[in-house]
């Protein structure tokens, strides 16, 4: 190289430069490529799945959200007039004199219909990759029954968990809710269900059986149940709620206490922790007011 020419040698080294720089090119062209067309793929798909999800959600979130406070009311007068025993039917589960009783059911088993119209719709979706917020709503709608269903909030209480008496079997609770969605993929009203009172609360007797008499100072955990609902309804409505809907800290306390505390709140804090929900913002609130 040293006796060479220098035009020749400069000739070659840019030939070999731009050989190499070519290769290079090449190299970095297909890397680059390859991975923008599998992140631009990754985008559109994530796009398209969130898309769809937040317009599942916004079609049927209202609807949800007022059926909830409709429950919410009735369990707050529940809470106080219990003992005037209106809904203390005695296995009259047909009557369209019994208003308070028929109504109580409907509101009850409406929250789960409208919860499983949005999970039926929801079903070809992955949800894991929802942006925050829908996925703590997607939480919620899933706790919801959980509460209704799952023994885990009768841990350490003498209670026989092949029967269904204080709790619901997770199938027969879908099949109840299930019974008031229509052939159009709508939740029947409450005129609707009067009409057709007969069919609804043959499809509906486990519920009914559930709310019967219920009674605060009777040994079964039924009212520490639907109180504990209440408690995770109240959180529900509270985080995604009109301001109009939302449940103040002292009244959640009164809810706590009236007319007496659940003994299933120990479980329910382990509920809420299999379900990754003691750090959201409502629960956060509502367990320091548990103080369990």
């Amino acid at each position: 190289m040293e006796n060479m020419d220098p035009r020749l040698v400069a000739a070659v080294v840019a030939a070999v430069t731009s050989v190499i720089t070519l290769i290079l090119s090449f190299l970095f062209k297909s890397f680059w490529e390859r991975h923008f067309y599998v992140f631009k793929l990754d985008t559109e798909y994530k796009y398209e799945q969130r898309k769809k999800l937040k317009d599942i959600l916004a079609k049927n979130k209202m609807q949800l959200l007022n059926t909830c406070e409709s429950l919410n009311h009735r369990l707050w007068n529940f809470a106080t007039n219990y003992k005037y025993q209106w809904h203390n039917v005695k296995g009259n589960y047909e009557s369209k004199g019994n208003y308070y009783f028929n109504s109580f059911v409907y509101r009850i088993i409406c929250v789960f219909a409208w919860i499983k119209k949005i999970e039926d719709e929801m079903v070809y979706l992955d949800t894991t990759i929802a942006l925050t917020k829908d996925l703590e709503f997607i939480k919620y709608i899933r706790l919801l029954p959980q509460i209704f269903f799952d023994v885990m909030l009768f841990k350490g209480f003498d209670y026989d968990e092949n029967r269904q008496t204080d709790h619901f079997f997770r199938n027969n609770l879908e099949t109840m809710a299930q019974s008031l969605i229509t052939d159009m993929k709508e939740v029947c009203t409450f005129t609707q269900f009067e009409e057709s009172l007969d069919k609804y609360m043959k499809s509906l007797y486990p519920l009914c059986l559930f709310l019967d008499g219920i009674f605060p100072e009777e040994p079964r955990l039924r009212w520490d149940r639907l109180q504990v609902f209440h408690l995770a309804l109240i959180a529900f409505l509270n985080s995604f709620g009109y301001d109009f809907q939302i449940t103040p800290n002292n009244k959640i306390m009164d809810i706590l206490g009236k007319p007496r505390r659940s003994r299933l709140l120990r479980n329910f804090k382990e509920l809420l922790q299999r379900n990754k929900l003691t750090e959201q913002k409502e629960f956060k609130n509502l367990l320091k007011l548990m103080a369990v």
